[in-house]
């Protein structure tokens, strides 16, 4: 019978590739899986790292089983587990985009007052979401990243 799957080679090889040309050279790997149900993926994983000259780090690899669930709080445990290993780490890659996290630093930012601008250390946050091909859900994802954007930049809006 005929089926359609994922080309889980070329979606995870673009994803490492596309964080290789950013910069990244310490890619975590987030997994609600067991290692034996994601070898393959993971394997993906470790070639595309290889083709940009990387190497897996395994202490920056993460397999939550105990749901085996793609949700966003086992993304958060997941996280958290690599966090709490300490190992530094400058992107990660999640086995699903329901997993994918973002986390918050203190980055230089100009801020602007009416009497000038100046540089000041702020809390900055790099939001990724991923949404179906279809364009319907990319406008659903287009307004709910703005909604989210307005209401982090005006905490009061989240209070209405």
């Amino acid at each position: 019978m005929p089926k359609v799957e994922p080309d889980f080679h070329q979606g995870v090889r673009l994803a490492v590739h596309h964080l290789a040309d950013l910069g990244h050279t310490r890619i975590g790997y987030l997994s609600p899986k067991s290692p034996q149900t994601d070898l393959r993926r993971l394997r993906e994983f470790g070639a595309a790292m290889e083709e940009r000259g990387l190497s897996v780090d395994p202490s920056l690899v993460v397999f939550h089983p105990e749901s085996g669930e793609d949700t966003p709080l086992v993304g958060y445990h997941a996280a958290s587990a690599l966090l709490e290993r300490r190992s530094p780490f400058t992107a990660l890659f999640t086995y699903s985009d329901i997993l994918a996290v973002g986390a918050a630093r203190r980055e230089p930012v100009i801020v602007t007052k009416a009497d000038g601008d100046y540089v000041a250390a702020r809390q900055r946050m790099r939001l990724t979401l991923s949404c179906d091909h279809r364009v319907i859900d990319g406008a659903v994802g287009a307004a709910f990243l703005r909604e989210l954007a307005d209401t982090l930049e005006n905490p009061a809006l989240g209070l209405a």
